[in-house]
C-alpha cells in the first residue's frame, strides 16, 4: 500500500481523533429549559444575569453542572432527613399540587436520580419548593444555599 506520507499522517490523525472521541464519550447533554430557568430563577438577582451568560455560552458546562449538583445533594439530603414524615410529605404535596401517593412516588425516584437526568418534574416537586434562592462566589466557588424555612425549618 503506496501512500503518501502526508495523506499517511492525516488518516492516522483522523483515527487518534476518532478513537479520543469514542473513549470521551459524548458531551453530557444539556439540562431541560425548564431546569435551567427554575435554577437561574432561584439564584440571587445581583447574579443572576451573570451566570445566565455563562449557563448560555457553556450549555451545561462546569460551572451549570457544579450549581445543579449542589443543589440536588441539598435537596436529596433534605428529602432523606424527611422521607418518613408524613406530614412533610403532605405538606410538600399540597404545594406542589400531587396527592401525598403521587409525592410519595416522585420522591423515591428522585432519590435516584442525578445531575444527568434530573427532570423538570424533578425540580418541580423538590428544587422549587425547597430552595429559596442561592448564590455562588465565582472566584472560591462557594455556595451559600437558603431553605424554604416554612418547609424545612424541621430539618
Amino acid at each position: 500500500m503506496k501512500l503518501p506520507s502526508d495523506r499517511l499522517s492525516k488518516l492516522a490523525e483522523h483515527q487518534r481523533r476518532e478513537e479520543l472521541k469514542r473513549n470521551l464519550g459524548d458531551p453530557p447533554a444539556p439540562l431541560f429549559k425548564e431546569v435551567r430557568e427554575l435554577i437561574l430563577r432561584k439564584c440571587t438577582p445581583a447574579k443572576e444575569k451573570q451566570i445566565r451568560a455563562i449557563f448560555e455560552k457553556q450549555p451545561f458546562g462546569e460551572l451549570e453542572r457544579f450549581v445543579t449538583q449542589k443543589l440536588l445533594d441539598v435537596i436529596k439530603n433534605v428529602a432523606k432527613e424527611e422521607l418518613n414524615s408524613e406530614n412533610w410529605l403532605h405538606l410538600v404535596a399540597r404545594l406542589t399540587g400531587r396527592s401525598y401517593e403521587q409525592l410519595r412516588v416522585t420522591l423515591l425516584e428522585f432519590l435516584d436520580t442525578d445531575v444527568f437526568n434530573l427532570s423538570p418534574e424533578n425540580c418541580i416537586s423538590f428544587l422549587d419548593p425547597l430552595i429559596e434562592s442561592w448564590d455562588v462566589d465565582l472566584t472560591t466557588f462557594g455556595m451559600e444555599i437558603v431553605l424554604n424555612r416554612r418547609i424545612t425549618s424541621g430539618s
